[in-house]
């Protein structure tokens, strides 16, 4: 409850939004041609934070970014409201994403479009907090079940 005191808001929300921007700053060094969206400010619990499109780039899929460089091609574009997840020894070349997928094995993912409902972040009802796992409660957020595409490269 005082991570809204804080400065830098030291909580769940601040830190994973950092992570998710982080990876995002990373494709967008790669060398390919990068578009996502810019953030938007997020408020759970009286703490905000620049909130994006949630990128996870899973150790298997690179350790940094000469790796990552090898890795990403072609025209990539996400929306703010997706998620990304890559992870094994993939080739990402070409993708419009706007909703949530997950790419993990060996191989080339090649010229994809995918657009699905996704999985938003959404706030949890102030009388369901307390019933909340303790992950959840101090977090105030949680994700949508929604729509992931997996896709096995």
């Amino acid at each position: 409850k005082d991570a809204a005191k804080k400065c830098p808001h030291d909580c769940a929300l601040s830190a994973e939004a950092a992570i998710y921007a982080c990876d995002a700053l990373l494709l967008q060094l790669s060398g390919a041609d990068v578009e996502i969206e810019a953030p938007e400010q997020r408020t759970f619990l009286d703490v905000s934070a620049e909130m994006g499109a949630r990128i996870v780039l899973h150790p298997s899929f690179c350790m940094c970014l000469e790796e990552l460089k090898s890795k990403v091609r072609g025209k990539i574009r996400i929306s703010r409201r997706s998620s990304l997840v890559l992870e094994g020894n993939v080739v990402v070349d070409g993708l419009d994403l706007d909703g949530a997928l997950k790419v993990c094995g060996n191989g080339e993912f090649k010229s994809q479009t995918v657009h699905n409902e996704g999985q938003s972040i959404v706030a949890i009802p102030e009388d369901e907090l307390s019933a909340q796992p303790p992950s959840l409660q101090i977090r105030g957020y949680q994700c949508a079940k929604g729509e992931v595409e997996q896709v096995a490269a």
